[in-house]
C-alpha cells in the first residue's frame, strides 16, 4: 500500500449522504451585510429548540448554521432529539435532525467504547484522528492558490462530521500554515505530522478556507482505533459503517422514528 493510500486509510473514507430536501431558499434579507460580531450575536445565547426550529428556515444558510451548532453541542441526548423529533414539522427540519441524531448516537457509543478508561476492553493511549478523508488541494482545485488538504468526506460519531464540510481547504493546523512544498506530498508529511502530535481529546485548532471565508475551528481529536473498528474500507474512496455500530444506528433511529405520525416522510438513506 502506497504511503499516500495508508494515510487515507488511517483517516477513513466516508460519503455522505447528499441531498437536503425539496426546499426553495428565500433571499437574504434586505439591509446590507453584518459583521462577524453582529451575526454571532443573532446566535448567542439560542436554545436547543430555538436552533431545533430554525432547521426548517426559509434561508439555506441559517439551516446549515443551526446544523452546526447542534452538530457541536455534545450535550444533546437522545432524549430531546426524540422530543424534538416528534415535534417537526418538515421533512427538511426531520432530515437534518435524523443527520444530527446519527453522528451523536455514533459519537456517545465510540466515546463509551474508546475515551472512557473505565470501560470494559477500553483502548488507551492511541493515537489521534479527526475522521475525515483528504487530497491535497491542488488535486481538487487546480486554481489553488494557497497549500493545503482539501476535505473529501466525513464521518459520523467523529469530530471531522461535526466541524468539517466537503470542498473545505485546511491551510492551517495549530497555527502552522502550509508550506510552499510539493503538492503531492502535503496530505502524507505536513498534515499528517500536525495530527501525530496529538493524542485522543486533546483539542486540535483547524484553519479552513471554505469558499472565500476563512473559518477557525478548535476540536477534539478522537482515537484512530475508533476509526478502524468502526468504519471499513474497500481500498477505494468509499467506507461503511461496520456492521455493529450500523445494527446500533438502526436500533436508535428506530426509537426516534417510532411515534412519528403517518404517512413517515423520511430520507431512505438516513
Amino acid at each position: 500500500m502506497s504511503r499516500k493510500a495508508a494515510a487515507i486509510l488511517m483517516l477513513v473514507l466516508s460519503v455522505p449522504v447528499s441531498g437536503q430536501g425539496a426546499v426553495t431558499d428565500a433571499a437574504p434579507a434586505a439591509g446590507g451585510e453584518q459583521t462577524p460580531e453582529q451575526a454571532e450575536d443573532r446566535w448567542a445565547g439560542l436554545s436547543q429548540k430555538q436552533l431545533v426550529a430554525l432547521l426548517d428556515d426559509a434561508s439555506y444558510v441559517t439551516r446549515c448554521e443551526a446544523e452546526w451548532r447542534l452538530l457541536t453541542d455534545n450535550t444533546l441526548g437522545s432524549d430531546e432529539l426524540r422530543q424534538y423529533m416528534l415535534a417537526s414539522v418538515s421533512e427538511e427540519q426531520r432530515y437534518r435532525l435524523l443527520r444530527i441524531a446519527r453522528h451523536h448516537v455514533l459519537r456517545v457509543i465510540r466515546e463509551e467504547r474508546f475515551s472512557n478508561p473505565g470501560a470494559p476492553d477500553a483502548v488507551i493511549g492511541d493515537r489521534a484522528s479527526i475522521g475525515f478523508s483528504y487530497e491535497p488541494a491542488m488535486n481538487i482545485r487546480s486554481d489553488s492558490e494557497q497549500p493545503g488538504v482539501a476535505v473529501m468526506a466525513t464521518m459520523p460519531g467523529f469530530p471531522g462530521y461535526a466541524y468539517l464540510q466537503p470542498g473545505d481547504i485546511i491551510i492551517a493546523v495549530d497555527d502552522q500554515a502550509a508550506g510552499m512544498i510539493q503538492h503531492q506530498f502535503i496530505a502524507t508529511t505536513w498534515f499528517t505530522d500536525r495530527i501525530a502530535v496529538h493524542n485522543p481529546g486533546d483539542r486540535i485548532k483547524i484553519s479552513v478556507m471554505r469558499g472565500d471565508k476563512k473559518l477557525d475551528f478548535e476540536m477534539p481529536c478522537a482515537e484512530s482505533a475508533a476509526l478502524k473498528e468502526m468504519y471499513t474500507s474497500n481500498g477505494a474512496a468509499v467506507a461503511t459503517l461496520s456492521e455493529f455500530y450500523l445494527k446500533q444506528w438502526l436500533l436508535a433511529r428506530a426509537k426516534l422514528i417510532a411515534e412519528l405520525p403517518e404517512p413517515k416522510t423520511l430520507k431512505p438513506a438516513e
